[in-house]
């Protein structure tokens, strides 16, 4: 029996704790992916909506149908239904972005990269 041919112990269960893994960072993100991508991402998606409903809809139209509720949005018979899908996403998101913000810690990715870093040093140095 060759050396490549010797089985290490565990060899097996290694490999089955690695699928593992991928198949939770498919379901549960990493606290890198969450914190990175949620604040710029849904400011993003927050500019995106308001350019293209500014553009359909105008300044003033669009700043009293995000302030106003829900149920105006539903009862403007003017609107399309796109037009007020894409109104409840914003709100949505807007109330979101304020909610993430409001907790007081919003981390940049180049704050949260370095303080990850020196833990990766600090833990194999």
């Amino acid at each position: 029996m060759s050396a490549s041919e010797v089985r290490r112990p565990g060899a097996g269960m290694q490999q089955t704790t690695g699928s593992l893994r991928a198949k939770s960072e498919a379901v549960q993100p990493s606290l890198w992916d969450r914190l990175v991508n949620d604040l710029p991402g849904l400011t993003s998606e927050i500019d995106g909506l308001r350019h293209v409903l500014l553009d359909e809809l105008g300044a003033d139209r669009l700043d009293t149908l995000v302030a106003g509720s829900t149920r105006a949005i539903d009862a403007d018979v003017v609107l399309t239904p796109d037009q007020k899908r894409r109104l409840h996403r914003l709100a949505v998101q807007t109330q979101h972005r304020v909610e993430i913000e409001s907790r007081g810690v919003v981390v940049s990715a180049r704050v949260l990269r370095e303080a990850v870093r020196r833990d990766i040093e600090a833990l194999f140095n």
